[in-house]
């Protein structure tokens, strides 16, 4: 049997940095970035430290989904450092060999 690692409230700032950056990312418009960390910010209150910190950001994706329309705001950095690695990847594999 695993153990189940706990929020604690040291994970309450960084939950919020999740929503910021995901929201800027997300969307350009101020009024809904403000309505997500508003409701973020009604949300923390009610999460359980029994969650683990991922099922707790989870909760929080959902939330800039829903608001923004977006479901993945981190697609494009992805994608981008995605291909980067492609580029290197026969020079790397050579050096490796």
């Amino acid at each position: 049997m695993g153990l189940k690692m706990h929020a604690y409230f040291d994970c309450i700032p960084c939950l919020l940095g999740h929503a910021l950056r995901a929201g800027r990312i997300a969307t350009n418009d101020e009024k809904t970035l403000k309505r997500l960390l508003d409701e973020v910010g009604m949300m923390i209150k009610d999460l359980s430290f029994e969650n683990t910190p991922p099922e707790s950001a989870d909760l929080i994706y959902a939330k800039v989904k829903e608001l923004t329309g977006n479901s993945d705001p981190y697609q494009m950095i992805k994608a981008e450092s995605t291909q980067k690695i492609l580029n290197l990847y026969a020079s790397l594999k050579k050096q490796i060999e």
